[in-house]
């Protein structure tokens, strides 16, 4: 059986958890709590600069099956 997943969800998921990990480890909360956050989430300018960065490596990582 072979399972299919799409590169940058994956991304997406492996840069979120780090960003939240890295963030709560450090008793900070990442996300900017307004009423959007029903509808997604926004995070915080350093945490969001955090996850792009990390999000585009692991994209890469993961293009260049290095994972």
């Amino acid at each position: 059986m072979k399972i299919e997943i799409n590169p940058e969800f994956l991304a997406h998921k492996l840069a979120m958890y780090k960003v939240e990990k890295k963030y709560n480890d450090q008793n900070i909360d990442p996300y900017n709590h307004t009423v959007d956050e029903y509808v997604g989430c926004t995070f915080i300018d350093p945490a969001q600069d955090d996850f792009d960065k990390h999000k585009n490596i692991y994209l890469k990582l993961i293009l260049d099956e290095k994972i």
